[in-house]
This record gives C-alpha cells, structure tokens and sequence, in this order.
C-alpha cells in the first residue's frame, strides 16, 4: 500500500472523482480535494500533502500557475497539472514553473 497523501485541486467535481476512484484503486491516499484560492493554502497547512494535483486552468488572484509556483516553493509540495489546456503560451508556462 502506497501511502502518499494526495490533494486533488479542481472545481471539475466529475474529474475529481474519477482521480480519486482510481488512484485509491492504485493504493494511493487522497485525503481531500479543494476548489478554492484560500482554501487551498488553508489544506496545505491543515493536512500536509505530499503531491498535489490540479487543474491548469482554475482562476485565482495570482493566476494559476503562479499561485502553483508558490505553494511550490513555499511548502517544498511537488505539483502536476491536469488539464485539457491546448494553447502553446498555458502549457508552455507550465512546463517551465
């Protein structure tokens, strides 16, 4: 049993499940999920993830990927995005955070 603790970062509450169904079928735990700008830092402190997936594309006052930079450097959490993003400026703006 793998006991990596996953938050999952999306307003894509189907999305959200599926991630969650199968990578718990895969041994992973996942131990919330987020929607929010504040939330999201209020998660980190309260249940200490080790990885989090999210959503590309989800708007908050930085903007996504900044806010995504940060949480990084902030609390060491490695981050993947998921996202049906295809623009070139998003993904590659992503690729280099």
């Amino acid at each position: 049993m793998n006991s990596t603790n996953i938050l999952i970062v999306t307003n894509d509450r189907p999305l959200a499940q599926d991630l969650h169904d199968r990578l718990e079928l895969l041994g992973y735990k996942i131990i919330g999920s987020s929607e929010g700008d504040e939330e999201i830092f209020n998660k980190i402190e309260k249940l200490k993830p080790a990885l989090l997936l999210t959503d590309i594309r989800l708007t908050y006052t930085r903007g996504g990927i900044k806010t995504w930079e940060l949480i990084h450097s902030t609390y060491n959490i490695p981050v993947i995005y998921i996202t049906r993003a295809d623009d070139r400026d998003t993904l590659q703006r992503a690729k280099l955070s």
